[in-house]
């Protein structure tokens, strides 16, 4: 069985509010991601703005929107900051004109990056909601749910996997904050990636905890917690609810 395409992306942008930081737009990601899937071994990538403007919905006209200036900014971001090289004016290129990228060494990462797949991508494409906001609110979950390394059998390197979750359960404030983005669009995003429909399965699963009450202390709001909707999720979630009771000072 083939292996399925896997993109990995730099965390500094996706753990941050890439506008306020990088004066990036959302679109970044798709882009990135776009020009990673259609990678070849001799480390070019071939996409239009057509492309784009069709995974959006957005229409084509012979004056150009806003949405197209938005994507010729973003490539011109990664051109300064020498991740791709293209050789064409971008400011002449047409919606279905095929834009040659070759992809530069800074374009990867070999530390502190978060992996997606095809299938995730492809689920996040899918949704009739804002792409821009369900991919980054799903890389923000994804880069803080630790990967446990195991070996080449399958079996855990690590003899006490329940110390290492692979689980999310950052505050909602935090997350809101970190990404510029509203906590209700939070919220709304996640009850999407948490809901599995006949055509498609959930990205994540969410478990939650009632608080916890101990004599004489207030109460302990527990988190959401949040993994990846694979087998074995619900481990998952009760170690990752056992090491916040064990790591909170009562």
């Amino acid at each position: 069985m083939a292996k399925e395409w896997v993109s990995r992306i730099p965390n500094q942008y996706i753990q941050c509010d890439i506008n306020k930081k990088y004066s990036l737009n959302r679109q970044f990601y798709m882009v990135y991601l776009l020009i990673s899937r259609h990678r070849s071994y001799e480390d070019k990538s071939y996409i239009t703005i057509g492309q784009i403007f069709r995974i959006y919905g957005y229409k084509t006209s012979p004056h150009k929107p806003k949405a197209y200036y938005e994507i010729i900014s973003v490539l011109e971001y990664m051109i300064e900051h020498k991740m791709i090289a293209i050789r064409q004016d971008l400011k002449k290129i047409s919606y279905d004109a095929c834009i040659e990228i070759n992809i530069l060494p800074a374009f990867g990462c070999r530390e502190n990056y978060t992996i997606i797949s095809a299938s995730q991508l492809d689920t996040i494409i899918s949704c009739d909601t804002n792409k821009d906001n369900l991919l980054l609110a799903f890389l923000y979950i994804r880069s803080y749910i630790i990967h446990r390394p195991k070996h080449s059998d399958g079996t855990e390197i690590f003899t006490e996997p329940y110390m290492h979750p692979e689980a999310f359960y950052r505050n909602m404030n935090t997350m809101a904050e970190d990404i510029g983005m509203s906590k209700n669009t939070i919220i709304q995003c996640l009850e999407y990636l948490t809901t599995s429909t006949g055509g498609r399965q959930a990205l994540l699963c969410k478990k939650e905890f009632e608080s916890v009450k101990e004599d004489k202390a207030p109460p302990l709001n527990i988190p959401n917690i949040y993994v990846l909707n694979k087998k074995g999720w619900e481990q998952e979630a009760d170690w990752a609810y056992n090491k916040i009771i064990k790591n909170t000072k009562r």
